[in-house]
């Protein structure tokens, strides 16, 4: 697997979710929509809908983008725009789709560079293998943030990694990302042997990371699940205050603070106060207070 969900080197999420936005909000600039009251009088009666409406952008003569809402709108004296039942295709150079999306209404802020985007949001990248939903994101094209509405629940997929959390922040500028709130994900690993795949689960209070760019690839990828952090493999069970996950497919678990868990593999269960684990070569080192009981007696 890739270094947990949100490589922008390879999962790229932030810039290429961000790239999203901004070309869904760039496409409306010019047909605004809105669905909110404003004091003004005039900022209240659309100068321009459109029902039903289809928007198609070319660039060199290539349809790059096919964009279509129920409702396009148009208010005089703002900046912000408005569409309803969006539904969107991204071509690549060879006008074949590359990604597709929809949300129930987009926002767009042209002068300040604020997109957001409500109500049941899907977003597929065949490219990457990408999946993203969720109920509500934000663009920040100035500071180059994503963030989802707190509380709200987004779920990516990306092959065979799965990860469902809350309270989601990332940026394009830092290359890191969060989850403030409660967050949980799978990694199925393939066999390379021809053995039996590996599932890994794990979950946290939080979970925060970095990811290597390609400018700068000295900086080294790194996840990080904090508070009631579980990680579940095939052979053990790691629960600690803090642990990190790095390498291809999770090779790598680093776990600090009040680790306790069983490796069902030797039939023992384990205490630390710091613990590394390579998978793959199946060395497990305890430091720190360590605690061992046999569980066959």
């Amino acid at each position: 697997m890739h270094n947990i969900i949100l490589s922008m080197k390879r999962v790229r999420f932030a810039l290429l979710h961000s790239a999203v936005i901004l070309i869904l909000a760039s496409s409306l600039a010019g047909c605004s929509l809105k669905y909110q009251s404003d004091a003004l009088a005039e900022q209240n009666v659309p100068q321009l809908r459109l029902e039903n409406a289809v928007y198609k952008k070319y660039a060199d003569n290539k349809k790059n983008i096919e964009l279509k809402s129920s409702v396009f709108e148009q208010y005089k004296g703002i900046n912000r725009s408005y569409a309803k039942d969006v539904e969107f295709i991204i071509f690549d150079s060879a006008m074949q789709p590359k990604s597709t999306g929809k949300t129930a209404i987009i926002s767009a802020d042209t002068k300040d560079q604020i997109y957001t985007l409500y109500d049941g949001i899907e977003f597929n990248d065949t490219t990457q293998n990408i999946n993203i939903k969720g109920d509500s994101l934000k663009w920040n094209g100035n500071t180059e943030q994503l963030v989802s509405a707190k509380g709200r629940e987004i779920t990516i997929v990306k092959d065979n990694l799965k990860i469902t959390g809350k309270d989601f922040s990332a940026s394009a500028v830092s290359n890191t990302f969060l989850f403030s709130s409660s967050v949980k994900g799978s990694q199925i690993n393939v066999s390379k042997s021809g053995g039996e795949d590996e599932e890994i689960t794990f979950s946290g209070d939080s979970m925060r990371g970095s990811v290597s760019s390609s400018s700068d690839s000295s900086k080294e990828s790194f996840t990080v699940l904090s508070g009631n952090a579980v990680v579940k493999t095939s052979t053990m069970e790691i629960r600690a205050d803090s642990i990190e996950l790095t390498g291809d497919d999770f090779n790598i678990i680093k776990a600090r603070g009040n680790i306790s868990g069983p490796n069902t593999e030797s039939e023992l269960e384990f205490k630390a106060q710091t613990l590394e684990y390579d998978r793959e070569q199946k060395i497990v080192t305890l430091t720190g207070d360590v605690e061992r009981k046999d569980l066959k007696k």
